[in-house]
């Protein structure tokens, strides 16, 4: 799950940050830096996550790791 779908399904939900870190027992800061690409979520926490947007946690993990990528090693080379 890249970040920004992240804070997309906790809006679907309707979902505070607040309630979120709540709900993951993190605090409401952790959240903002899972959205921003920040930071990535510890594996449980990714699994909690997982749970509740109702993704597969592989997906989830596999798509964080996704996030870290940065755009100059993402984007294409010139020829």
């Amino acid at each position: 799950m890249h970040h920004t779908r992240l804070r997309e399904e906790r809006h679907k939900r309707g979902l505070s940050q607040r309630r979120l870190a709540r709900i993951l027992h993190v605090d409401h800061s952790s959240v903002s830096h899972y959205e921003s690409g920040f930071s990535r979520p510890r594996p449980a926490t990714a699994a909690a996550l997982a749970d509740i947007f109702g993704v597969p946690a592989d997906e989830l993990l596999s798509a964080a790791a996704d996030a870290t990528t940065t755009p100059a090693a993402a984007a294409p080379q010139r020829s």
